[in-house]
């Protein structure tokens, strides 16, 4: 990765997600709902960048 500034990443394996979903299955949806809104907004703002460069 290379970043602009300092960040603080954080991994949340899939073992881990598993035990979340089977302890918090509410966590888990959450997790899962923002992960789909910020790649639907990454593919949203992708296809827009693409239109642009065919103009």
């Amino acid at each position: 990765m290379i970043a602009d500034e300092d960040f603080v990443a954080y991994e949340l394996t899939s073992s881990a997600f598993n035990k979340i979903t089977k302890a918090k299955p509410h966590i888990a949806q959450a997790v899962l709902r923002s992960i789909a809104r910020q790649l639907s907004e990454r593919l949203r703002n992708a296809a827009e960048d693409l239109r642009m460069s065919y103009m």
